[in-house]
């Protein structure tokens, strides 16, 4: 029984994978239903705005945030800073 379910859940992420993956560090244009993958060494960070502490890096990784719609960004912030609610 879990040999079976072991085979299934294999077959189906080996058949998903080829459609899911769009490869090349975010380097292709993406569009709705489409996503990238960045390797750590890939994330275009930039400076943060003054509105973060000093040393804060800001990486719109989809989307414009100045823009309506969806947008995914990563913050990277100093040793010790507190996120408030």
């Amino acid at each position: 029984m879990k040999r079976a379910a072991a085979l299934v859940v294999l077959a189906l992420s080996l058949a998903a994978s080829p459609l899911a993956v769009t490869t090349g560090g975010g380097t292709e244009k993406t569009g709705p239903g489409t996503w990238a993958l960045y390797t750590p060494s890939e994330v275009p960070w930039r400076d943060g705005p003054e509105s973060l502490p000093a040393g804060a890096k800001v990486a719109v990784l989809e989307g414009d945030p100045s823009k309506d719609g969806f947008f995914t960004m990563r913050l990277l912030l100093p040793d010790g800073y507190r996120v408030a609610p």
